[in-house]
């Protein structure tokens, strides 16, 4: 299994109507002669040097066109996944991963992302004190008017639910 990183472009040159770019990766290797260094019933995958996010992937080697602060690795399987930039690349094991919405790749392993999961949180917290307080709002008007409020009433609970389980989360994520 092969893995170039951190691919530059130099050397724009234009001939007969072409552009030609020199692409090099960070040991100076030549995009156009390492193709051929690659396996042929292996996926070539593309995607961003620093978070490790693909961006692209064929098992042809030649549709690929890495460009500044990309890089270019060899797999034997790809995951199932829905959205392309759900994957992510484990370079030292030479293998793609799911990540979910607080997870990140840090030093080749994956870490929960505390900092944004509390911020996920604290947002849907607010967002929910705010549904709630409204609520309770309409069903105090509804009262007034003499209105049945039992609709509200459920929706106020399936809130003050959904607030509790938030606040739990949140009083379990532990920030360093």
């Amino acid at each position: 299994m092969k893995n170039y990183k951190n691919f530059v472009s130099k050397n724009a040159v234009h001939e007969e109507g072409f552009i030609y770019v020199d692409i090099k990766d960070e040991n100076g290797a030549n995009w156009y002669e390492i193709q051929k260094n690659f396996q042929e019933k292996t996926f070539k995958i593309l995607y961003y040097s620093d978070n490790k996010m693909v961006i692209g992937y064929n098992e042809d080697v030649s549709m690929l066109a890495p460009f500044e602060n990309t890089s270019v690795i060899e797999v034997e399987k790809i995951p199932d996944f829905e959205i392309l930039n759900e994957l992510f690349v484990l370079e030292k094991k030479f293998k793609l991963v799911k990540l979910n919405k607080f997870e990140k790749i840090v030093d080749n392993s994956i870490l929960e992302d505390v900092e944004l999961k509390n911020e996920f949180y604290k947002k849907k917290q607010k967002e929910l004190q705010r549904n709630f307080l409204k609520l309770k709002s309409e069903e105090e008007e509804f009262l007034q008017l003499g209105f049945n409020t039992e609709e509200t009433v459920k929706e106020m609970e399936a809130t003050s639910d959904e607030l509790k389980e938030v606040n739990l989360i949140l009083k379990n994520i532990k920030i360093k």
